[in-house]
This record gives C-alpha cells, sequence and structure tokens, in this order.
C-alpha cells in the first residue's frame, strides 16, 4: 500500500489501520452525517495529509470565502438562547453580561434568555444589561435568586 500527503508527497508504507486513516473515515462519516442531516456545510475531502504549510494555505483558500459570505448576512437574533461561557464579562446577542471578577473560575449559563425573562445559573454578583426590550417598564421582577441583594436597577 502507498499513501501519500495531502500535497503529494510519500508516506512510507503503514500497515491499516493508521490513526490517520481512521480520523480520515471519522472526518468522512462526519461529511455524510451533515448531508443526511441536511446540514449546509463546506467539504474539501483533502484525502490523506498532515498539518503543513501548504495545506493550511489551500484550507484558508477554500474557506474565505464562505466565511465572507456568513458575515456578509448574519442571523438575526433568536427568539430565545442558552449561552455558557467561563469568562467574567461577554456579550451575546445584545446582552451584556458582566459578573464579579473576584467570584470563583467558573461557568455562568444563561439559560432561555428572551424578552419574558432568562435564567441565570452561577455564584456571585452579576450585572444583566438587556437590549432594549423594556424600555417602558420602571419596574424587572426576580424570582428564584439565592442572592442577599436582589435589587434591580433599570436605566
Amino acid at each position: 500500500m502507498s499513501r501519500t500527503h495531502a500535497n503529494g508527497a510519500h508516506f512510507p508504507p503503514v500497515p491499516p489501520p493508521s490513526a490517520e486513516d481512521r480520523f480520515l473515515r471519522y472526518k468522512r462519516d462526519l461529511h455524510q452525517r451533515l448531508i443526511a442531516l441536511h446540514v449546509p456545510h463546506l467539504w474539501k475531502d483533502y484525502g490523506l495529509g498532515c498539518h503543513t504549510v501548504p495545506n493550511f494555505e489551500r484550507e484558508i483558500a477554500d474557506s474565505l470565502p464562505v466565511l465572507a459570505t456568513a458575515f456578509a448576512h448574519p442571523q438575526p437574533a433568536p427568539a430565545s438562547f442558552s449561552y455558557m461561557s467561563i469568562e467574567p464579562h461577554f456579550n451575546i446577542w445584545g446582552w451584556h453580561l458582566n459578573a464579579d471578577p473576584a467570584r470563583a473560575l467558573e461557568w455562568l449559563w444563561i439559560q432561555n434568555a428572551a424578552p419574558v425573562g432568562l435564567t441565570l445559573v452561577g455564584s456571585g454578583t452579576t450585572t444583566v444589561t438587556t437590549p432594549p426590550l423594556f424600555r417602558r417598564l420602571h419596574l424587572v421582577g426576580l424570582s428564584g435568586g439565592t442572592s442577599l441583594d436582589s435589587s434591580v436597577t433599570v436605566a
């Protein structure tokens, strides 16, 4: 059996199944599964190969037009979403979360965020700034909090 890198250089003979063969099979299986699920994706089968500058250049050249199109036509914010981050400060879909930087380094979950509410899971004090969903409201209700300070400031 003779195999070559994606750039054409020959591998020495390797008895199958090598890790390279298994990884290529996994990539092809994933591609077929995405097709079956009707998930749009970019697929270029470069064959067996390794992490080399020529391979990276080819992959970047193939991927950039797809990325440019996606960024030129961003998806609208979803009606609701869930997200998690280990960062103490993050922004997602117009929501801004600032957790106490002195809290334990842990995940902060924002679950089912929507105009009707959200659930936060984490520790410490967290400030949430929503997109402009509550402009006419003077009071935002809180429930289920375990914090000693459940105050809300509406700007």
